[in-house]
């Protein structure tokens, strides 16, 4: 250690052998040059890790598309196989192969080749069907006759075998020319296939009575995936679960083999767990991507170079090089400005200081700048001068000591004269019965006792709460009972010892700087408490603030604070005599902020080394409760929650509604996920139950598809959302749980927000959105709510907020708290009310006063420089002139708001402007009758659009106003048409021709230009209302025919007997219904037939045949393969599953 410190020593006294110029440039260069360095180094890392991240979860995204798109064409073929396998024609042809003709057999083709054609209009991934009796009699059903596929014995037989021993299942199978006969001898056919073959049942007993094969040619699914790989020269292959090859885009690679690189299989065996990742493979210099396709566990794999997905990080390389280059020339530059800075002064210095060594203390040094040199400078120029004044500031000083100790004295001699005579006032007070001066006089003698005493004794703090009280006693009176205190002293603390008189000074100063020159009720908060063995307290009040500097900790500098009016102890000195007794960590601290915005923490002095800030609260966690009699969903729901996520806990899960009020009972849930058709006690009794005194939890119903009646009530009831069964996914479930969080935030905040009378309200809505408000009712609101000031004269301004029209969501804080700044902010203006008109967008309307607007001006001003310093928000607005009467209020507030969006649309930010005089005589309004009639016009298909333009300006040429006044009409005009245009969710860029339509008014020349440009937008808006429209009434059909199926699940219906049923066509049917619906039509009416197969089989009591005919599936073989895909489980293991989990729950 001794051997470092010399080594540290020598090296320092080495460099103090160096010029300071030399040492500054050396020190600047390696302070400039490395923290650049390590910066770029660190920059570049995570640049280059952002973009590779971007890079992989976009072609992730890209190729899981791919692959759910290649699972959804596996699952079609697989479903229409067993479809075509029950079909009547196939069942007979096996059967009775041996009594078929010719005739017959083609009927039978052209039977499943109209049922084909019909399902693949657009999109025929099969090219041919084949069929196999028992026999080995082959049969074509479906593809052309000459060229089928033809497999060697061999492989046919072995095959055929593996269909048998599924015993029904599907079979997938890739082959290429190897595995065929060749047409003719030296003749190869090159085409590559993937079979499903599967053995077809007997209806009747479902014994084996032939065999089907359907082919698909496999370029069909290389064509889905075959641009993305050629784009991003990827390797895209399909292999199945014995890594033969189904599907590949490089050519070379043989379809039905064994995948030729062993240790690319072995990585994606090691990771097939794993959706959708991708690692480094070092062997190729490739990333892997490995897509499950569950339909036929297969495995979809890309292999991406390196090079690829870092071909943009040479680019971030090369500028970072060149602005780390730059800023190293800077850097060099500065520091040789900057030591010449610091030396130049110093060369100086020295001079003078040698001069001062001589004895010349009269020397002068030049002070030429506002640096610390320049500070030295100065306080050396004071020294000599300060010298000489020593032993003068000494003998001061001691008479200074001599005149406090003689006033110490009398300060004793007063306070028991005092004490001597008040005591003569209160016999005499309490003889008369004068209670109240009886009290506040003995208040004032035992404050006077404590007065007496030694400044630096020691008391409880029970005594030291006890002075407070009487003083505040006294204050109390003296300001008519002008403020309330609050004591929350911890009652541990009551017997510690602390110096006298240490917290009625910062009272007294709270009552004086705070709560009296408020025109509030004030509130004085003391808490005291014990923390790590130190004794704290805090001080608070609600009044008006005081700035740091008015109220300085040091007395030396304390020229504002005057003594206590009663203890003669400032809180300068409280703060002293706290440092003299425990020491300098301990003291004062004080938070403070001038300003009258809100009612909070406004003055804290804490008796302790450290500051004690409002509690932030703490986060809460979010109580859900489960409650579904099947164990399946429950095990599901707890999957699917997002429970970090959405910071929530499952505190109880239950099978029933009893079951779940005792549970409710015990935990209290704040989200509760209930079905409704439950054993014993349903979801209707246990929301009934909650609502009737535990409003506070939340309840999301969980509903089968004949459930939806009990949804009815249960909303009525008390439930805020529901969600079909069906619909229940991962997004959807999390979705409505965060909704539902989003309301209990929102609710809570209500409790504590901003409201005004309904009075008001009513009056305000009158006021603002009415063209022609009912006279006797407004004139009884504005008799009722004391707003008589509204009928005369008046000024308006809009406030928009900036960022709402950049980009709303970021706009962190609402409208109700941003309506209490500006409230609080001009409380003081005698008479004016606000109101949100749109979202971010505020009308203030004010009384005048005087002849100019100049004050409502400085409001905003104002109010901008709130918003700005506590929101961070910027601010615009439009201020009108003067107007007469409450009438004027709609019109003038819809022109002004006009205006600003105006300037919004033009790129103005953070403006204040006054817009020109504005009367009823000299606006042409866009009437209301005009509005209704371009609402029928346009979105009700009604009348014509160049009739309705044409009557419109015959109107205006009538009315023989000028251009810019014209104006207001036009922006009324375009700015009805974009709220309508929002209102049905349309495009602006598709409705209007220019981006931004305000600024062409400026561009017509004449009103036939803009009539012109009226009428094309108008045959625009018209026209994506008619396809709007459109797709509203495809909705409402099935929506009907959603319905219908519900209602009907248990009979034979299918697409053609529901197409017949609603007068449309099979194939538009399944379009508009896969389109609006997100399934298809087929998959809905399974979807329904399980669910309530599902609740019958839970119910019990009744074979699997029998709910299986219950539910519209007549073929049992049918229903079990149908139910084993819809739930994962066939009905005998989930009967299994349901009886396990009551045997546990008993």
């Amino acid at each position: 250690m001794k051997h470092w410190k010399n080594f540290f020593k020598f090296y320092i006294l080495k460099l103090r052998t160096v010029n300071i110029f030399k040492r500054l440039f050396v020190m600047f260069i390696f302070v400039t040059l490395l923290p650049i360095t390590l910066y770029g180094i660190l920059l570049y890392n995570k640049s280059s890790e952002i973009i590779q991240d971007k890079v992989n979860l976009s072609i992730s995204e890209a190729l899981t598309q791919i692959s759910t798109s290649i699972n959804e064409k596996i699952e079609k073929v697989r479903n229409d196989s067993i479809e075509i396998s029950y079909l009547e024609e196939i069942q007979d042809v096996l059967i009775n192969y041996n009594d078929y003709n010719e005739r017959m057999k083609n009927k039978v083709k052209i039977a499943v080749t109209d049922k084909m054609s019909k399902k693949y209009v657009f999109d025929n991934i099969v090219s041919e069907i084949t069929l196999y009796t028992l026999t080995g009699a082959k049969l074509n059903v479906y593809g052309n006759n000459t060229f089928t596929v033809n497999l060697k014995s061999d492989y046919f037989n072995e095959f055929l075998d593996i269909c048998h021993s599924y015993n029904g299942a599907c079979v997938w199978k890739a082959i290429n020319h190897n595995y065929e006969k060749r047409i003719a001898s030296g003749v190869n056919n090159d085409r590559n296939y993937i079979l499903l073959g599967k053995a077809i049942k007997k209806k009747s007993d479902g014994k084996i009575i032939g065999y089907m094969i359907m082919a698909i040619e496999e370029d069909k699914i290389r064509n889905i995936y075959e641009k993305i790989s050629s784009t991003m020269n990827m390797q895209v292959f399909i292999i199945d679960n014995n890594d033969i090859v189904i599907s590949s885009a490089d050519l070379n690679t043989p379809v039905g083999e064994i995948y030729p690189n062993n240790n690319v299989l072995k990585e994606i065996q090691d990771s097939h767990n794993i959706t959708g990742n991708n690692y480094h493979f070092s062997e190729l210099n490739t990333m892997i991507y490995n897509f499950p396709i569950e339909q036929a566990e297969w495995k979809m794999a890309a292999l991406i170079p390196l090079t690829y997905l870092q071909s943009d990080l040479k680019i971030i390389l090369k500028n970072f090089l060149l602005v780390g280059f730059i800023g190293i020339i800077f850097g060099i530059i500065f520091t040789l400005a900057f030591s010449i800075t610091i030396i130049s002064p110093i060369n100086k210095m020295i001079t003078g200081i040698k001069s001062f060594e001589k004895g010349d203390f009269s020397l002068k040094l030049v002070e030429d700048g506002n640096d610390e040199l320049t500070i030295l400078t100065r306080q050396f120029n004071k020294m000599a001068e300060e010298i000489t004044q020593l032993l003068d500031n000494i003998k001061m000083n001691e008479r200074q000591k001599r005149k406090l100790e003689i006033q110490a004295l009398q300060a004793q001699i007063n306070p028991h004269f005092l004490a001597n005579t008040l005591n003569t006032v209160s016999f005499i007070a309490k003889l008369k019965k004068e209670t109240s001066i009886e009290t506040i006089i003995n208040a004032i003698i035992e404050l006077l006792r404590d007065s007496m005493k030694n400044d630096d004794s020691l008391h409880t703090v029970q005594e030291e709460i006890s002075l407070i009280k009487n003083y505040i006693i006294i204050q109390d009176y003296r300001l008519m009972g002008k403020f309330d205190v609050e004591f929350q002293i911890s009652p541990q603390i009551l017997d510690f010892q602390m110096p006298r008189f240490i917290l009625q000074p910062i009272v007294e100063n709270a009552i004086i700087h705070g709560i009296e020159p408020s025109c509030r009720r004030g509130l004085i908060t003391i808490a005291g408490k014990c923390k790590n063995d130190q004794l704290i307290f805090s001080i608070t009040d609600n009044g008006v603030g005081m700035r740091i500097e008015e109220l300085a900790l040091d007395s030396k500098n304390n020229t504002v604070e005057k003594n206590s009016r009663f203890s003669g102890l400032g809180v300068s000195n409280v703060n002293n005599r706290i440092k003299l007794m425990m020491g300098d960590q301990y003291g004062l601290k004080v938070l403070s902020e001038k300003r009258k915005l809100y009612n909070y923490l406004k003055l804290i002095y804490l008796l302790s080394q450290k500051i004690l800030y409002p509690n932030p609260g703490r986060n809460t966690m979010y109580k859900i409760m489960l409650v579904d009699d099947d164990p399946i969903v429950l095990v599901q729901l707890k999957k699917m929650i997002q429970w970090e996520t959405l910071n929530c806990e499952m505190v109880a899960e239950a099978s029933d509604g009893k079951q779940a009020i005792d549970a409710f009972n015990t935990y209290k849930p704040d989200i509760i996920l209930t079905d409704i058709s439950m054993p014993r006690s349903n979801g209707i009794d246990l929301i009934n139950y909650i609502s009737n005194g535990f409003k506070e939890t939340k309840i999301i119903v969980l509903s089968a598809y004949d459930d939806f009646e009990y949804v009815r009530s249960s909303l009525k009831n008390g439930a805020v959302d529901y969600l079909l069964k069906y619909q229940i996914t991962e997004n959807s479930i999390n979705d409505i749980i965060k909704k539902t969080i989003w309301q209990i935030n929102t609710e809570n905040k209500d409790k504590d927000g901003f409201s005004i009378s309904k009075e008001r309200e009513h009056l305000i809505y009158e006021l603002v959105s009415k063209e022609m408000p009912d006279t006797d009712y407004l004139e009884k609101l504005i008799q009722k709510t004391a707003l008589g000031w509204v009928k005369g004269e008046l000024i308006l301004a809009i406030c928009g907020i900036d960022l709402y029209f950049e980009d709303s969501s970021k706009v962190s804080i609402d409208d109700t708290t941003i309506r209490m700044l500006i409230d609080e902010t001009i409380k003081y203006y005698h008479n004016f009310f606000l109101v949100s008109l749109d979202k971010g967008i505020i009308l203030l309307v004010f009384q005048a006063k005087g002849n100019s607007t100049d004050e409502v001006v400085d409001l905003a001003k104002q109010i901008r420089t709130v918003l700005k310093r506590f929101c961070n928000l910027d601010l615009s607005f439009v201020i009108s002139d003067f107007l007469s009467g409450h009438k004027m209020i709609k019109p003038k507030s819809d022109y002004i708001k006009n205006l600003l969006l105006q300037e919004y649309f033009k790129g103005n930010k953070n403006f204040l402007s006054q817009n020109t005089s504005i009367t009823e005589k000299n606006i042409l309004r866009f009437s209301p009758k005009q509005k209704q009639q371009l609402t029928e016009l346009i979105f009700l298909g009604q009348n014509d659009i160049n009739d309705y333009i044409s009557r419109l300006f015959t109107d205006i040429k009538s009315s023989g106003i000028m251009k810019h006044q014209l104006q207001v009409f036009y922006v009324e005009f375009i700015s009805y048409i974009i709220k309508k245009v929002n209102e049905y969710q349309l495009d602006n860029a598709l409705v209007f021709a220019e981006t931004n339509p305000y600024d062409v008014f400026d561009k017509f020349n004449t009103l036939e230009d803009m009539e012109n440009s009226l009428i094309e937008t108008l045959f625009s808006l018209q026209r994506l209302a008619k396809e709007k429209r459109q797709v509203l009434k495809q909705s409402s059909l099935c929506k009907k025919i959603s319905d219908y199926i519900i209602e009907n699940y248990q009979h034979k219906i299918s697409l053609q007997s529901i197409a017949e049923k609603f007068a449309v066509s099979p194939s538009y049917l399944s379009r508009i219904f896969k389109k609006t619906q997100g399934v298809n039509i087929i998959n809905f009416i399974n979807q329904i037939r399980m669910e309530h197969a599902k609740e019958k089989i839970l119910q019990g009591n009744t074979s699997l045949q029998e709910i299986a005919l219950d539910v519209g599936i007549h073929n049992y073989n049918y229903f079990y393969l149908l139910f084993k895909e819809t739930y994962g489980y066939t009905p005998s293991e989930y009967i299994k599953i349901v009886e396990q989990n009551n045997e546990n729950r008993g």
